[in-house]
Parts: structure tokens; C-alpha cells; sequence
């Protein structure tokens, strides 16, 4: 964690930044993530399991809450927490408590991101930011970029945005991933048992406003699968004289 802390990297406006939290985060029984996070850059440290235990009060827990101050216990806490959450309360209903889904996000595989200009077009990208499915967060840019080029171990993806530069213009596309159909491809483009290289491949048409999304395989390209239900939304941006997006024109979707 000391070394993570001290680790520097560039965002997209050139700043120099290190993640500057931990971020503790809880899921059904007892699995407990730490991150270390900063608002372009997210670290997974590690996954832990807790003990269950009944020795602690409501005032160790939430010494300030309302519940001390009502003289009430700690299931009364839980019970006013949880039934203000009607689409948890859903959830629970119906799928009951696992930490399954959470074990799937954490899943890891062998990728990396391209970007493809395609039918004439000559873009040069600029900037790329990643967030996945297990809440890491990793952005490249000037000589980092480079290395996004290079195989490496990721969990599936959830968002991607993607900066490029045509002549004088400079465009930008966010990329919110389906889960559903994310969850498909993965599956479809590595089998259990089979170690697989592949590609998230964004391609971008000579008009910068058509962006096509696919994930292949690096030692058979002909098989890949296209992302159809991702919501895909192209900008081009106006940067003020310290290279900072003041305004968004343009936006298609």
C-alpha cells in the first residue's frame, strides 16, 4: 500500500496525481475488499473475510447515529437500514444472501485494449481510462500509453473512455459496458480450461462519430464477438488555453 501511494501517474489533463484514499468495501458474509482510490486511478489491494461475531454494540458501531440516542440495539439499526432499501429487500427475496455475484466480478482474464482506425481514418489517441466490473479504475496517458498496448490481467470491463486527436479537432467516447451481454462475450471468448489472449478493440470510422466495439481473439482473429447493447456515446470537445474541457459539442450517440 506505501508503494501504491507513492506511485504517480498523468491524467487527461496532464496533471500529476496519487490515489489519496482507502476505500473499504462490504459484501454479504463477511467479504471485505480494500482499495486504494483516487478519482482517475483505483487499486484493489485485497479481499479479506471477517469473522461473525455478536460482540460488539450499536455503540461501537455508529456512536453518533440516532439509534444511541434512542437508547435502541443494533438490530433495530440494521432493521431501520434494511427496509429503507426496498429494491435490496427485493434482491434478498428473490436470490437470497450470497457473495457469488461479487466472486464473479473478480474473475480475472488476459487482454488488452486496441484502438483501430478504420475505412481511411487517421486518428491518434491521446488518452484512455478503464473501470471494471471488481471497482478498479486505471488510466494511461503520453508514455504510459504505450503500455495499455501490453497483455495483462484484468476483470471484466465496465466502462471505457477513449480520447483521440484528428488533425485539429479532438474527440472523446464513453463506453458503458451491458453487464448481461458483457458477462456473454467473456464467457463466449474464454472457456473455462483454455488460456486465451484477447483484444478489446475499439474501432473508429473516418467521420470520428461511428465507433464499432468488439473483443477478439489475438491467435484466431476471425473470432470475435461485437458489443451491440453497450451504450456508446461520441463527443468532440473544446478545450480551453490550459487544455481543460470547457464545453461538449457534438454528442452522438
Amino acid at each position: 500500500m506505501t508503494e501504491l501511494f507513492r506511485e504517480e501517474y498523468i491524467d487527461f489533463r496532464r496533471n500529476k496525481e496519487r490515489c489519496d484514499y482507502i476505500v473499504v468495501g462490504l459484501a454479504p458474509e463477511g467479504m471485505v475488499v480494500v482499495w486504494l482510490w483516487s478519482p482517475n486511478k483505483c487499486v484493489e489491494v485485497g479481499c479479506y473475510w471477517a469473522e461473525e461475531s455478536d460482540a460488539y454494540t450499536i455503540r461501537q458501531i455508529a456512536p453518533g447515529s440516532k439509534t444511541v440516542h434512542d437508547n435502541k440495539t443494533l438490530a433495530d439499526y440494521a432493521h431501520t437500514l434494511w427496509t429503507k432499501k426496498a429494491d435490496l429487500v427485493e434482491n434478498f427475496n428473490k436470490n437470497g444472501l450470497g457473495n457469488k455475484i461479487w466472486d464473479t466480478y473478480r474473475e480475472w482474464f488476459t487482454y488488452r485494449v486496441v484502438t483501430e482506425y478504420i475505412d481511411g481514418a487517421t486518428g491518434i489517441t491521446d488518452y484512455i481510462r478503464t473501470d471494471f466490473y471488481n471497482a478498479e479504475i486505471d488510466c494511461f496517458k503520453e508514455e504510459s500509453l504505450q503500455t495499455i498496448y501490453n497483455f495483462r490481467q484484468w476483470p471484466r470491463m465496465k466502462f471505457l473512455n477513449v480520447v483521440w486527436s484528428d488533425k485539429e479537432d479532438i474527440y472523446e467516447v464513453n463506453i458503458d459496458f451491458d453487464e448481461e451481454e458483457v458477462f456473454r462475450h467473456f464467457a463466449t471468448m474464454f472457456p473455462e480450461g483454455e488460456d486465451t489472449q484477447a483484444e478489446m478493440v475499439v474501432q473508429i470510422g473516418p467521420d470520428n462519430l461511428h465507433i464499432n466495439l468488439l473483443l477478439r481473439n489475438t491467435a484466431d482473429p476471425t473470432k470475435e464477438v461485437i458489443f451491440h447493447n453497450a451504450d456508446i456515446k461520441v463527443y468532440k470537445l473544446r478545450y480551453s488555453t490550459v487544455g481543460e474541457h470547457i464545453s461538449v459539442l457534438n454528442p452522438k450517440k
